[in-house]
């Protein structure tokens, strides 16, 4: 099974013009020539036209596609936060813009620095664990185990990680601490980890050269 998250986009938008499919070519704002990647999958693969997912925004969107639900942390801080009026973007491994997926700061430290966004004076001080406020418990009551992979790796499956739940913070910050340039075109080449888990689980089964979210790197560079 592969499982692909797109979001921010109706279905009309992009695979209105499929040819196929509940769609209408009329309001497709990226067509084929500009999202050749996803008309390739819906063609190859299977087109969902009526699927959907109960998440207003990433918040609590990532957490409906990975677990069909969402904390009652992050229905009650998402609003503020998306308001900016405080309070943090806890909804996809990280607390207080700290790395959950990391039990301790010597962890943190491979394969990169422990970057976030705290004063330095802060993180080097910090002890992360791994409890995470908006996580999902498992259906047996495992603390934080409610995801997909989870319950794929308990039933003994292969899980393989391309971008789902990855530490952005290296993306953001200056490279003396810890930051990845956009300008590695192919880091497999180089043996250069730009991406790293936020989840324990998820650390072992991550493709490390395979970036994840970053708004200052082309999807054009991804495709080559």
């Amino acid at each position: 099974m592969i499982y692909i998250v797109k979001e921010n986009r109706t279905y009309d938008q992009i695979l209105g013009d499929l040819g196929k499919g509940n769609g209408d070519p009329s309001i497709v704002v990226y067509p084929q020539p500009v999202t050749p990647n996803l008309h390739a999958l819906a063609n190859n693969f299977v087109d969902l036209d009526n699927f959907y997912d109960s998440g207003e925004v990433s918040g609590d969107g990532w957490n409906w596609s990975t677990s069909a639900r969402a904390a009652d942390t992050v229905e009650k801080t998402e609003p503020i936060n998306y308001a900016g009026r405080g309070l943090n973007y806890d909804y996809e491994g990280t607390n207080r813009n700290a790395n959950v997926g990391f039990a301790t700061p010597r962890n943190a430290l491979t394969p990169f620095r422990p970057t976030t966004t705290l004063p330095l004076q802060v993180a080097a001080n910090l002890l992360l664990g791994t409890a995470d406020v908006s996580a999902p418990d498992s259906p047996e009551g495992d603390a934080g185990a409610g995801y997909l992979w989870d319950s794929a790796l308990r039933a003994g499956l292969n899980v393989r990680n391309y971008g789902f739940f990855i530490d952005l913070a290296p993306y953001r910050v200056p490279l003396n601490v810890g930051g990845i340039p956009n300008t590695i075109r192919d880091p497999f080449a180089s043996n250069t980890p730009v991406s790293t888990a936020t989840k324990g689980a998820l650390m072992p089964v991550t493709d490390v050269y395979f970036r994840g979210f970053d708004d200052s790197f082309s999807g054009f560079l991804s495709r080559e």
